[in-house]
């Protein structure tokens, strides 16, 4: 049992942050250009600015509940407050990223780890 409770809690936190993450990259010049291609199947539009408005609010909230959510583990041990901010950082830094590219998801993920945090902040 202790084994078991060992690991969800490291699951968990890993589990959160893997799966309510978006990985958006802005279309920039240093970017290779394999990682500037559009997602196939997602069209490329131009949103309205009532548009980007309303998507800029919904990523703010959910960076503001995820904020509480790494808050959290950090009250709880789980987390130490140096990984807690490298996190909230990450998530910020990538919303700016969105924010530059018009709230539209761009290339494919290019496979590294972004979770530097786990290593650094130990």
């Amino acid at each position: 049992m202790k084994h078991f409770l060992q690991k969800v809690v490291y699951v968990i936190p890993l589990t959160l942050i893997l799966l309510g993450t978006t990985s958006v990259h802005a279309q920039s010049p240093q970017m290779p250009q394999q990682y500037q291609q559009p997602i196939p199947g997602i069209k490329q539009v131009k949103l309205s600015d009532p548009q980007k408005a309303e998507l800029a609010k919904l990523h703010k909230q959910m960076i503001k509940d995820k904020t509480k959510i790494i808050e959290k583990y950090v009250s709880y041990g789980i987390l130490s407050k140096a990984q807690g901010q490298m996190i909230i950082a990450h998530m910020e830094r990538r919303y700016e990223k969105l924010e530059q590219n018009g709230f539209l998801p761009t290339g494919p993920h290019h496979g590294q780890m972004h979770h530097s945090w786990n290593e650094q902040a130990r």
